[in-house]
């Protein structure tokens, strides 16, 4: 009903023109309302292929695809295979080939949605190799990047992917294409947050939500909304997070959108998880799950999976938690996306700790490491490029400005500012170096007065203050917290045996293997000599002592490479804890954990030793 409106208001269709400007329309349409938007664009069609209009019904089937990609990615690539099977092998004139590498780029990018790796890089290489060069298809070329972008950026190829999508919307802003750059800048969003630019992603999500709402595109909003929850839920800001999740919610539900459906239930379902609602947590998971059974978007659906494991274990249901990441291992072990694969191998190594299972947590935990130093070296050097960026595009546009200014004043005038410029580069510079120079000199300070040398790890004075910040949230979150005591068994006799060099070799190499056996949120430093510290935020003494074992077994496991060759090591763990609702000390919780690790070494090393909460008496 809405199309045939659609069509009253626009008369009959003289030529492509008016086709091209019906479609643009359809596609705004969808902003607001997706079916309404669909329906015009399937009769959009069936008029292009009655005139036998080819390079409409391409346009019209690009748009389509798009439109799908966010809802149904196996609707948008029947959509895309159609269109390209009735083009052509080769279209000659520009305007038709423009349309029909447009609408390849978008059924490449499905495939990669859908997991077909190869297929669709290679898609999307071939048509970068067609459009290089060629003015008449800067617009298709744009689309092939924003799409090679995002793929990069989500298997964590973040240096590349910013390259490809920063290229991709400086062209489509050239060509003053409004809605394929908004597309271009919600994936440029969505990639600062990944690399953990929170303030340049909700800088860029704020102009686009804004935008959305003047125009009123319901749909628009949830999407953008969506990436506004995701900034607050890497803030760890878990109440604005919720908000905006169930804001998404509400517009996909209205909407009938499973796919918005199952994505905001997914932010939901994390977000209650941090704020301590486990199993409100699987009712959001759930939910998740159900939306997806269709097999449209496989790579969330196997995210959907990873969070109801995440919640059974948080449960104490290890065994649902374990039969769900089995069904998702093979698929995402086939995938690019390292990122999954990343939460997929931790999250294995933490239940089957658990379940018991040490060697197959080692192993997953083995796997893990390399990704997770690979992600988080990419995401440093993205941002340091993206800095350098930004600092150079301003000195640029400073400098012009001062030519301009130059220029109208005449020679004389010129050449004294000239002059002035020179003067001002160059003491700019002077204080850019000494400004750099104390920047350094403060960072070194800094790292000399909280971290430790040998090891890198925070030192006693960093790690205890960590500690009583830690407390202090516990307590008044009425939260539960642990620290351990780690010691190396025999460790005076490693240094007499083989020298201190030896010894050092093997602090550092225990320092690496803890901090690869905790979750993300835990902190671990050396208090010196052979000891270690390590603070468990919300962990119980049950959940502190799986860790414990987790770190014992993985340092018994694999021997300490120095050298003099191979060195087979132990430690000994004390385990205190804290219930988050007591007045206990950072002072008295380390006190105790270092009683639990002198019972540990008593029971002959080797070994953990809890010793839980203090109970408090209720006043009679």
């Amino acid at each position: 009903m809405l199309a045939a409106l659609v069509f009253a208001a626009t008369g009959t269709f003289a030529d492509g023109r008016e086709l091209a400007s019906s479609a643009a329309r359809a596609r705004e349409l969808a902003g607001r309302d997706v079916a309404a938007a669909r329906e015009t664009l399937a009769t959009l069609r069936h008029k292009a292929v009655a005139a036998d209009d080819l390079t409409s019904r391409l346009a019209i089937d690009e748009i389509d695809c798009r439109v799908l990609s966010d809802t149904d990615a196996i609707a948008a690539r029947q959509v895309a295979q159609a269109g390209i099977a009735a083009a052509p092998p080769q279209p000659v004139d520009d305007a038709q080939r423009s349309a029909w590498l447009r609408l390849r780029a978008c059924a490449a990018g499905v495939a990669l949605d859908l997991g077909e790796t190869a297929r669709g890089g290679s898609e999307l290489e071939a048509v970068l190799r067609v459009t290089e060069d060629h003015p008449a298809l800067a617009h298709p070329r744009a689309l092939a990047l924003l799409e090679r972008g995002l793929h990069r950026s989500r298997r964590g190829e973040l240096v590349n992917g910013q390259q490809d999508l920063l290229q991709a919307c400086r062209a489509l802003e050239a060509l003053q294409l409004r809605a394929d750059l908004e597309l271009c800048q919600s994936h440029l969003a969505n990639h600062y947050k990944r690399m953990g630019d929170t303030a340049e992603a909700l800088r860029l999500l704020t102009q686009l939500l804004k935008s959305a709402r003047e125009r009123g595109a319901t749909m628009d909003i949830g999407v953008y909304a969506h990436g506004v929850a995701q900034v607050h839920y890497e803030r760890h800001q878990w109440p604005q997070a919720k908000a905006a999740f169930e804001e998404e919610l509400g517009i996909a539900r209205a909407a009938r959108d499973r796919s918005g459906i199952s994505y905001a239930e997914y932010g939901l379902g994390h977000t209650m998880l941090h704020l301590g609602q486990p199993l409100t947590a699987l009712a959001h998971a759930q939910r998740a799950l159900a939306m997806l059974q269709d097999g449209s978007d496989p790579l969330q659906q196997s995210r959907n999976l990873l969070l109801e494991a995440k919640v059974y274990a948080a449960l104490g249901r290890p065994q649902d938690a374990i039969a769900d990441l089995k069904r998702i291992e093979q698929s995402s072990l086939k995938s690019d996306d390292d990122m999954l694969r990343a939460d997929l191998l931790a999250m294995t190594a933490e239940v089957e700790a658990k379940l018991g299972h040490w060697r197959e947590a080692y192993q997953a935990l083995s796997a893990w490491q390399p990704l997770n130093e690979q992600t988080q070296a990419q995401r440093l050097s993205e941002q340091s490029a993206r800095l350098r960026e930004e600092f150079n595009r301003e000195k640029d546009a400073a400098e012009v400005q001062a030519l301009r200014k130059v220029n109208a004043q005449g020679q004389r005038l010129q050449q004294m500012q000239a002059v002035a410029l020179a003067l001002f580069v160059a003491l700019l510079a002077a204080a850019s170096a000494f400004g750099v120079h104390k920047i350094r000199q403060g960072r070194r300070l800094h790292e000399l007065a909280t971290i430790d040398e040998l090891t890198g790890l925070p030192n006693r004075r960093a790690t205890l203050g960590g500690l009583a910040d830690q407390l202090q949230i516990a307590q008044r979150l009425a939260r539960p917290l642990a620290v351990m005591m780690v010691d190396v068994d025999h460790f005076k006799r490693i240094n007499d045996t083989h020298g201190h060099a030896v010894g050092d070799e093997v602090l550092q190499h225990l320092g690496r293997v803890l901090a690869a056996c905790l979750r993300h949120h835990d902190r671990v430093g050396r208090l010196g000599g052979e000891e270690f510290l390590v603070v468990l935020p919300d962990a119980n003494a049950e959940q502190a002592a799986s860790i414990a074992e987790r770190m014992r077994h993985a340092v018994a496991m694999g021997p300490c490479r120095t050298a003099n060759g191979p060195l087979s090591i132990t430690i000994s763990v004390g385990v205190a804890c804290d219930s988050g609702d007591d007045a206990t000390t950072a002072t008295a919780l380390v006190a105790r954990a270092d009683e639990a690790l002198y019972a540990a070494k008593s029971a002959g090393r080797n070994t953990v030793s809890v010793r839980a909460a203090v109970e408090v008496a209720e006043p009679a």
